[in-house]
């Protein structure tokens, strides 16, 4: 036990060691990762906690950001002061009526950097270097918390002393310019140094032994274990348990839980001068330390992942059913977990508090940044199941009812998709990752799902892009330039880059267009995507399902990558079931195109919403004239000619198909008796969409080869 005089001591040695002097002005309050990358809500908070007023006239704000106070700048003993990147767009966001500053220059890195307070001498009065990793929140990561000083006078280079604001239910900026820290605390509370937990995979009924260190200037007077049990469906209330001091350390053993509960705890610790703190904070994305309970699985080599589903599903939101102007902010965190046993013997993993929203065909997980799944930040498991699909926004959905939709749908979309994402790749094209995982959804297995990488951000930056740049989704159903382009990156800003692009290529003719193209678009990657579009008999691929990508401060060039293509290999609405269809023309896409009609349409058989055979696309706002370009039209042919060569042939391309149909094989009689249909009937059907897969191969390269022979590839 330490003495009085030696506590007294200590406290006076902290105190005075402070580097802000009564007086003096901190940097108190960051927003520097507004959700939805909203930018304009970026701002830098001031704080004078002393009882004088400061003069900041002819001050600056360094670092990252760049923003110097006029002359006259008085804060006030106690205030606040906000230097905003938007004013206006932060006033009104905040409805403020204090004091904002601005425009400040520059920009806050989402991923960390330092901000410097100096005076018009240019003495350093204040320093923060957060970060979005390490000890640093999470929640001020694009979670809707901004990162806030807990004492304004302890020093704020430590991410000890800064904590996450109000964490909202939705992705909507929160924070407390102008006022005081939802975090404010007059003395420092304790920190966590590290803990242990063992096992990390308890088996059922197992004890948990939990040993933790803390620290504090004055010392820690307690740490306790705050405890809770959850499964699908719901989580009890919580339960402590006190540590016991061993040393330096605390220790404590939690009682074994049944199998397939998740057991997530906090840790409360106690200052002796009264302060606590808890970790994880509950405004954290993650307001738990987790681990899983359950007997080891027998894994199969596809790998197996466990979806636990704890209270009810996120609302379902499909933007082709949604009410006109409606948009729901999306939660700012989970209350589900993924527990995945990759299929080669290593060890599982464990993904808590992430998000599982339904879609149609199956569900997205969405993972955080700083723990992603194979690097990927969102992935969709796909059934390809619609029945029981409901338009418009699903609340409360169960998740027997998301089972039953797994459980659903075509098999062959599964298989088509991916390996389109295969061809895709192989010629160089960056494409979305896919694979096959067996899934069991809230303990009912629902056997093996499509896995699909978003495309987004992370996406970008696994590609080796800019994430920074400006990302569109294409969507058919929308009306002109900017309802067809939804905008999934930076969607603060404007639309201007893409309707300069398409207006640009509209506007030139001949060697011009091709010389803008050239200048504006990675032209040889649209040349290939286009090329395999052709292989792959991709009819909605021109003209939809890809996402287009703008490299605004890099390269400035624009790319395209695919997206959602089930329905290729000779698939199309009202296709011959036995998936012959060869004969997808090579002017598909290029302006002049025309609506194809070969009189067969029937009841059964409609005609495209366009008009002529169901697949006719009018052509897109990128292919229409490149490919109509003599220029560009000439490279896609080459390329074409090449990949039919090289690429999309029997030597290189069947074997791929073939080692899809052994590791599947098992998969598909396990889904059978899951669904329970009958077992040969779902190898038969399985069979026969792979030996089709292998006559796409052989008969719409054999198609190709035999039009461009016709056309001769002129040199233009």
């Amino acid at each position: 036990m330490m003495s009085n005089l030696f506590r007294l001591a200590l406290f006076l040695v902290v105190l005075f060691s402070r580097p802000i002097a009564v007086g003096e002005t901190v940097i108190n309050e960051l927003m520097y990762h507004p959700p939805g990358d909203s930018d304009d809500l970026q701002y830098v908070e001031l704080h004078n906690p002393g009882e004088q007023g400061v003069n900041l006239g002819g001050w600056k704000l360094g670092g990252g950001v760049r923003f110097e106070f006029p002359s006259g700048t008085e804060l006030a003993p106690g205030g606040y002061l906000v230097v905003a990147r938007n004013p206006p767009a932060l006033i009104a966001h905040y409805r403020l009526d204090g004091a904002v500053l601005g425009e400040l220059k520059g920009r806050l890195s989402y991923r960390g950097e330092s901000v410097v307070l100096v005076d018009e001498t240019g003495r350093r009065v204040d320093r923060v270097a957060y970060r979005d990793r390490g000890d640093w929140p999470r929640a001020p990561d694009g979670y809707s918390a901004s990162l806030e000083r807990i004492n304004p006078l302890s020093s704020g280079e430590s991410p000890s002393n800064w904590a996450s604001s109000m964490l909202q239910d939705r992705l909507i900026a929160a924070g407390t310019p102008g006022r005081q820290n939802d975090v404010y605390a007059a003395d420092d509370p304790p920190w966590l140094l590290g803990f242990s937990v063992q096992p990390e995979w308890p088996a059922p009924g197992q004890p948990i032994r939990i040993s933790c260190r803390g620290n504090h200037a004055l010392g820690v007077k307690s740490a306790t274990v705050l405890y809770r049990t959850a499964s699908a469906g719901e989580e009890e209330n919580p339960r402590s348990l006190p540590l016991t001091r061993t040393q330096d350390r605390f220790e404590g053993e939690l009682p074994g839980e049944a199998a397939g509960s998740l057991l997530r705890w906090q840790i409360l610790l106690e200052g002796n001068n009264g302060e606590q703190r808890v970790f994880p904070s509950d405004q954290e994305p993650r307001p738990a330390f987790s681990v899983y309970v359950d007997e080891r699985p027998s894994v199969p080599p596809i790998g197996l992942g466990k979806v636990v589903n704890v209270g009810e599903l996120e609302p379902q939101v499909d933007r082709f059913f949604r009410s006109e102007g409606e948009s729901a902010p999306e939660p700012s965190r989970g209350n589900s977990a993924f527990i995945f046993y990759p299929g080669d013997g290593a060890e599982p993993a464990l993904f808590d508090f992430i998000r599982c929203t339904p879609r149609r065909g199956g569900f997205k997980l969405r993972f955080h940044a700083d723990r992603r799944w194979n690097e990927m930040s969102v992935v969709n498991f796909l059934s390809e199941g619609y029945s029981g699909f409901r338009s418009g926004r699903s609340s409360g959905a169960t998740s027997d009812f998301l089972v039953r939709r797994l459980l659903s749908g075509k098999e062959r979309y599964k298989l088509s998709e991916h390996l389109s994402y295969e061809l895709y790749r192989r010629v160089g094209i960056p494409a979305p990752r896919s694979g096959y995982h067996r899934i069991v959804m809230d303990g009912q297995p629902v056997g093996y799902l499509l896995t699909v990488e978003q495309v987004n951000r992370t996406f970008l930056k696994n590609i080796g892009r800019d994430p920074d740049g400006n990302l569109y989704k294409l969507l058919w159903y929308g009306r002109g330039v900017v309802e067809q382009h939804e905008k999934k990156t930076n969607r603060h800003e404007g639309y201007e880059d893409i309707l300069e692009a398409i207006s640009g290529l509209a506007r030139v003719r001949g060697k011009e267009r091709w010389q803008f193209i050239d200048r504006h678009f990675n032209a040889s990657q649209f040349v290939d995507y286009y090329a395999v579009n052709m292989c792959l008999s991709n009819w909605d691929g021109f003209f939809n399902n890809y996402f287009a990508y703008h490299d605004r401060e890099g390269s400035g060039k624009w790319e395209i990558y695919p997206w959602d293509t089930d329905k290729t290999w000779g698939d199309y609405d009202g296709s011959s079931q036995k998936y012959d269809w060869y004969d997808f023309p090579l002017t598909s896409g290029m302006a002049g195109d025309r609506p194809k009609s070969t009189g067969r349409f029937s009841f059964f058989r409609s005609a495209s919403p366009f008009g002529g055979e169901p697949w006719w696309r009018p052509p897109g706002y990128f292919s229409g004239p490149m490919l109509v370009n003599s220029t560009f039209r000439y490279r896609f042919l080459q390329r074409l000619e090449v990949f039919c060569q090289t690429i999309f042939t029997e030597k290189l391309f069947i074997p791929i198909i073939d080692e899809l149909e052994e590791r599947l094989e098992p998969e598909v009689r396990y889904r059978a008796e899951l669904k329970g249909v009958n077992v040969e009937a779902a190898e038969q059907a399985f069979s026969e969409d792979i030996e089709s897969f292998r006559r796409q191969v052989r008969q719409r390269r054999d198609f190709i080869l035999g039009e461009l022979e016709k056309l001769g590839q002129e040199n233009p």
